[in-house]
């Protein structure tokens, strides 16, 4: 079976695209992978110069079987962008391994994530394979090389198209979704209450997160991603200079990416382990009092979302 095409959505950030690029060559599998290099036009002119260097950059790049060049002559936002290229992708190839440019990784991703791809493409539980692995404890009796969440993590990540196409990316509530439905909450903040957070953000149109998105989606559907016990990848964007990525200043999400060239063996067993969901979360909430603020913001949401009517009532009351 042929590789799953490599593709890396750019802007700005010469560097950042550099390692990743370097990273991405130096896996056995390069050579016979396609990479789709993404460049969406300036939405700023002060934005002009430096994406002329990046696209300067994608021009030179070798070491692939084939290199295409998407130039955007139009500022398209990375979330349009984002959907068109993997659509586009999809249609030709079936799957994609996607990584933004500030996505660093490691000598055996490529094996990985194809090897992840065609273990699991029969099986219609697992919707995506990750390359990033949180830095959590493990318990002390799981050995095995993957375990799964139930929901994806963007750094580095692949999928098919029989998965992708049945996601709704389309502007919705889903955040007053998940809180009419106990059921489906209690799913969204299983590993972390951020996702709540987001979702809202999202639901409100503060921001377009395909991210959340397609974890709406997993939830709803009990469709889950495989992780790595090793993480394939580091994230060298949180320094500030990503579009939502913010900064990691106490180097919280920095991980020892694999070192090794090893294989990873897949379990066929696809199900939830609920310790490492449970240290995922943990992880992901920070210390109590965090754990706390975030308990305290969910509860008031829900409480004024199921008492939004006669919140409306009393307020005319007042009024009146």
């Amino acid at each position: 079976m042929t590789n799953a095409p490599i593709i890396v959505t750019v802007y700005d950030r010469l560097q950042h695209f550099q390692q990743c690029i370097e990273a991405l060559q130096r896996n056995a599998l390069a050579s016979d992978s396609e990479l789709y290099v993404v460049s969406d036009a300036p939405g700023k002119p002060e934005h002009t110069l430096k994406i002329n260097q990046v696209r300067a950059y994608a021009q030179s790049i070798t070491g692939f079987k084939k290199v295409h060049l998407i130039f955007r002559g139009e500022n398209y936002g990375a979330y349009h962008s984002f959907l068109v290229v993997t659509q586009q992708v999809l249609s030709e190839h079936g799957r994609f391994i996607f990584l933004e440019d500030d996505v660093v990784a490691s000598r055996n991703f490529l094996d990985y994530m194809n090897d992840g791809l065609n273990f699991y493409v029969a099986d219609k539980k697992v919707f995506s394979i990750t390359a990033y692995t949180f830095p959590i404890k493990f318990p002390k009796d799981f050995k095995a090389d993957v375990f799964f969440l139930p929901s994806n993590c963007p750094w580095g990540f692949g999928t098919w198209k029989d998965r992708w196409e049945k996601v709704d990316f389309g502007a919705k509530d889903r955040y007053a979704v998940a809180m009419r439905d106990r059921k489906l909450y209690k799913k969204v903040i299983s590993t972390g209450g951020y996702m709540m957070q987001i979702l809202r953000n999202d639901s409100r149109g503060q921001v377009q997160a395909p991210d959340v998105r397609m974890a709406f989606h997993q939830f709803s559907h009990d469709v889950y991603t495989v992780y790595p016990r090793i993480s394939k990848t580091i994230n060298i964007g949180l320094d500030g200079s990503g579009l939502h990525s913010g900064t990691d200043k106490n180097n919280k999400y920095r991980v020892q990416s694999d070192t090794t060239v090893d294989k990873a063996v897949f379990d066929a067993d696809v199900r939830l382990n609920p310790i490492i969901i449970k240290r995922v979360r943990n992880f992901q909430n920070g210390n109590l009092l965090n754990r706390l603020a975030i308990s305290f913001s969910l509860a008031k949401s829900r409480w004024l979302n199921k008492n939004r009517a006669k919140c409306h009532i009393f307020k005319q009351g007042l009024e009146a």
